[in-house]
């Protein structure tokens, strides 16, 4: 199973995991916004201070019909940079000719939502441009799975994303949903990547050892040497007023803003107090995740999903692996 980080990764040719990246320089999504925010020269310093830092890439995520004028720009700076430079839209742009414009831009990857009407057209006018195109789908039924995958087929995307939603899911529906990513991964040549639960890695482990255990010993050696050396996080998230925060769906305050200090001093300052005890959380964390025999894959998966249930170190409530799976680390 691929996650997004190492799907974008392997996308642009440039080798995701190493230990500077993965303990200090996430990637970053910055979601932009045309009105306000930050301006030309403090998204210039955002992205000169990202790649002095390493990160692998930014991930200019917004609306279509809102798109910051120097958006094509900025992608051109991130690119020079040596940074993968992503779009993720939930809506379509309106601007005629926008794929040559990305292409000429250097964009990595354009993701789009696969709800989005006429997605198929603007996928096919950018990879007839030569951008490399994906979708990203929420993971809700059986349904969105296989309309996901039959446009990324009628398009030729090169990646489908399934993204769990922010809240705790019923672990069945998961699993049976899971079982049609699965199963999708296996019958074709496309990237399938999945975000929002860590879970998942183990979750293809175990399904796929239960077909074919030689591949299967391959992809649990894949998986804890990649998730290993997550002591922090592999994502971080930037709004469009620079305030930075540890995970997607984080609503509990910030850990700094941009505008006030480089990206780089606030995800390795020392004194940062929900940081620091990020960095520390296999030794906070608490529950059933506490002695998970995967905790070195999931690192305890999503913090912001047991801060809503009022313990940050409680163990996910998102976790769909059964208690004898979490157990099940033994070859």
């Amino acid at each position: 199973m691929i996650f997004v980080s190492q799907l974008i990764g392997k996308q642009v040719n440039n080798p995701f995991f190493t230990d500077r990246q993965a303990i200090h320089a996430p990637g970053v999504v910055w979601e932009m916004d045309s009105k306000g925010g930050l301006s030309t020269a403090q998204a210039e310093a955002l992205i000169d201070d990202l790649a002095a830092f390493g990160s692998p890439f930014i991930m200019f995520a917004g609306q279509g019909e809102t798109l910051r004028d120097d958006l094509l720009h900025l992608i051109s700076s991130a690119r020079r940079r040596n940074m993968a430079a992503v779009l993720d839209l939930t809506s379509l742009p309106g601007a005629a000719g926008f794929g040559q414009q990305l292409r000429d831009a250097g964009a990595s990857l354009v993701l789009i939502d696969a709800d989005v009407p006429d997605a198929a057209d603007f996928l096919a006018h950018c990879r007839a441009a030569g951008v490399p195109v994906g979708l990203r789908q929420q993971l809700v039924s059986p349904e969105s799975v296989a309309h996901c995958l039959s446009l990324a087929r009628q398009t030729g995307a090169a990646v489908a994303i399934f993204q769990h939603p922010a809240t705790a899911e019923s672990g069945r529906q998961t699993r049976d949903l899971m079982d049609e990513v699965y199963r999708a991964a296996c019958q074709t040549s496309m990237m399938i990547a999945t975000e929002g639960n860590r879970a998942d890695a183990v979750f293809m482990y175990l399904r796929l050892r239960q077909d074919d255990p030689r591949p299967a010993r391959e992809l649990r050696t894949a998986i804890f040497r990649a998730e290993t050396a997550q002591l922090h996080a592999d994502m971080a998230y930037v709004n469009s007023d620079g305030a930075v925060f540890p995970e997607e769906h984080w609503r509990w305050g910030t850990v700094g803003n941009v505008r006030e200090k480089p990206f780089s001093q606030i995800w390795t300052d020392p004194e940062q107090p929900l940081l620091r005890g990020l960095r520390l959380r296999r030794l906070l964390i608490q529950g059933r995740c506490r002695t998970c025999g995967y905790l070195e894959v999931c690192n305890g998966n999503q913090r912001a999903r047991a801060k809503s249930t009022g313990d940050l170190w409680a163990e996910d409530p998102g976790c769909y692996l059964t208690d004898d799976e979490v157990e099940s680390n033994k070859e």
